[in-house]
């Protein structure tokens, strides 16, 4: 299972797993909030939308915040090839080249 990274600026997290995340806790390098909807596992980075149904997101999904659905998402390594879109812009450029490709 690769190790957690930062969903701002991809660096590694020293985190131990199964530990819970504070919600003061931030990321060494950018100081990003750890426990916020951007870092969580059912956070859609592309849709900016939490799957998990029982949740009630809050308005600024950069920061910190006490949802008690909060799960601490695994990002892949950003140096590997199969690694998704590291940003909005970069994820609807994706998009808008596969929507105009012609076959």
């Amino acid at each position: 299972m690769p190790s957690p990274r930062c969903w701002k600026c991809k660096a590694p997290l020293d985190l131990m797993a199964g530990r819970p995340v504070g919600r003061t806790e931030s990321c060494p390098e950018c100081d990003a909030d750890i426990r916020s909807c951007r870092g969580c596992a059912f956070f859609v980075q592309a849709h900016g939308l939490c799957h998990e149904p029982t949740a009630e997101p809050p308005q600024d999904k950069e920061r910190a915040n006490f949802c008690s659905a909060y799960r601490l998402a695994a990002a892949p390594d950003p140096e590997s090839p199969s690694a998704p879109a590291t940003s909005d812009a970069e994820e609807a450029k994706r998009r808008l080249e596969r929507l105009f490709k012609k076959e």
